[in-house]
């Protein structure tokens, strides 16, 4: 399955104590009431959608305009009609049209293609490939959850890491990312590799200082 970074929940203002509670609760090997506390649980948390503020299929027109006039047309399956498609996903969010921001990156798990939750996610797995540059701490780093302030500065480890061995090379940080244009495999070269550690860990920071933190799935 390989390793996953998710945007963690972040709670509502006002309801700091309740969340951390209920976090506890069911994260443990034995929750009483858990469905009423899943319910609870939702009502007073921000998911990373709201954070980027993705506009949201039958809500906003932009996102409905997405569903019928490219969604819609791209699917197999023509059993239901376009406003039938449109209502059955109300309320998805299309991330793809929040714009470019640091808590949206290229590397995706690309064979999770039915979960939204991809696009905010970002595949730790790659890192892996990066030990001559992060080191055999920060990817042991890579396997575990973090809260918010955690993440921040795991994140500033990546970077700083990056930055460290782009100087060594004569590497301008600034223009690794044109190695996903060429199609060149990251792994193929140093300018790959920095690339995948410089977005891990812009990653990190953005999602972060915004509250989230990581959530490793593997």
């Amino acid at each position: 399955m390989g390793l996953d970074w998710i945007p963690g929940p972040k709670p509502q203002a006002g309801h700091e104590r309740e969340f951390k509670k209920l976090w506890r609760e069911l994260n443990a090997e034995v929750c009483d009431s858990r469905k009423a506390k899943v319910a609870r649980f939702k009502e007073i948390t921000i998911c990373p959608f709201d954070t980027l503020k993705a506009p949201r299929v039958g809500i906003d027109g932009m996102a409905t305009a997405w569903a019928r006039n490219i969604s819609y047309p791209q699917r197999r399956d023509k059993t239901l009609s376009v406003e039938a498609y449109v209502e059955a996903i109300k309320g998805a969010p299309v991330v793809g049209l929040v714009g470019k921001c640091d808590g949206l990156q290229p590397y995706i798990n690309h064979d999770d293609e039915g979960h939204f939750v991809k696009w905010v996610s970002f595949r730790g797995e790659h890192l892996r490939d990066c030990l001559g540059i992060i080191g055999a701490n920060l990817l042991a780093g890579a396997y575990k959850d973090k809260p918010p302030g955690q993440t921040v500065r795991y994140g500033e480890r990546l970077l700083a890491a990056a930055a460290k061995v782009a100087a060594a090379n004569g590497v301008d940080l600034a223009t690794v990312s044109s190695v996903r244009r060429t199609g060149c495999h990251f792994a193929e070269s140093i300018e790959g590799r920095l690339d995948v550690v410089a977005c891990a860990g812009r990653w990190c920071v953005f999602w972060g200082t915004r509250g989230h933190g990581m959530v490793v799935s593997c």
